[in-house]
């Protein structure tokens, strides 16, 4: 794989999110360890094999591992963020729902 066709390495991390989504997987905090066998490692490696066969068998080549690595993480960064940013966004979108609300009440009244 060429990581540096942004097309490919995108079509990658969207590989890795929409499992991740699947599994509904989550990072846990200070899970780490250093013999590399905890629910993370276990899942990282799991879906780096999986993602490398899918893509050997509909692409006819295998990323590397380090592309297989940086479209995981940037998965679940991806995921991680939109998480994060989830209440803001809710809340402009009740502040917006407010905003109209408010609006049409005092232009009706």
């Amino acid at each position: 794989m060429n990581t540096d066709d942004p097309r490919l390495m995108r079509e990658l991390t969207d590989w890795f999110r929409q499992r991740l989504d699947e599994d509904d997987f989550r990072f846990q905090a200070g899970e780490s360890n250093h013999e590399f066998d905890t629910a993370c490692d276990s899942a990282f490696y799991s879906l780096q094999a999986e993602a490398g066969r899918y893509w050997e068998r509909h692409y006819g080549f295998m990323p590397t591992p380090a592309e297989l690595s940086q479209a995981f993480f940037r998965a679940e960064h991806e995921r991680f963020e939109a998480q994060r940013m989830a209440p803001i966004r809710w809340m402009r979108g009740l502040k917006r729902w407010l905003k109209t609300s408010l609006a049409d009440t005092f232009h009706h009244s």
